[in-house]
């Protein structure tokens, strides 16, 4: 089968692309993209890379894949993402490729990647209660609740800043002091 390629969508002429793939508007596929037979990009998709992505992938809007490493240890080496057959990227992740040159990050078959990173949040050093938050606060803002859609957001965000874990009260304490020892502490691990 034909690939589908929105006209509004942006795929670099190096980026390679299987059988029956489908990109939506306003896409953005890199030279270094290798997509599976099958895969379906909604709108507002990028993919950078170097990034592999097997068959039947799908991607929802506004999720990110293939950019540089957040981890700090990272210094620009050669990394790549590599992901298997029939995952699912939900709205608004973001999967990064690897830190390790040579080893890259990979996704396995059949996995729904969404939400909120709480295994990264735990290797950092994050304690349960503020995970447990963050997660609280995802919900609200993110979660299936139609009957009040139309004040969804701001009604979410009104009760996430009362709660005084992630509120304003919560950022007006923070100092400078405590994100440089929260850096020092990540190194050490």
């Amino acid at each position: 089968a034909m690939s589908t390629i929105h006209p509004l969508a942006n795929v670099d002429s190096k980026a390679e692309l299987g059988s029956g793939v489908t990109v939506g508007p306003f896409c953005h596929i890199a030279a270094a993209v290798v997509l599976g037979d099958g895969c379906e990009l909604h709108d507002h998709v990028t993919l950078l890379g170097p990034s592999e992505f097997g068959r039947r992938n799908t991607f929802h809007p506004m999720c990110v894949l293939g950019t540089d490493p957040q981890d700090l240890k990272y210094k620009g080496g050669p990394t790549v993402l590599r992901v298997g057959d029939d995952n699912t990227f939900r709205e608004f992740v973001s999967v990064h490729r690897g830190t390790e040159v040579g080893r890259g990050k990979v996704y396995g078959d059949s996995t729904a990647v969404r939400g909120v990173n709480s295994i990264g949040m735990s290797r950092w050093g994050i304690d349960e209660t503020s995970i447990t938050a963050v997660k609280e606060a995802f919900r609200l803002l993110y979660g299936k609740r139609s009957e009040q859609w139309p004040g969804r957001t701001s009604g979410a965000l009104r009760e996430i800043e009362a709660n005084g874990v992630f509120g304003r009260a919560r950022e007006a304490a923070r100092r400078d002091r405590d994100r440089e020892q929260f850096y020092k502490a990540a190194d050490r691990k």
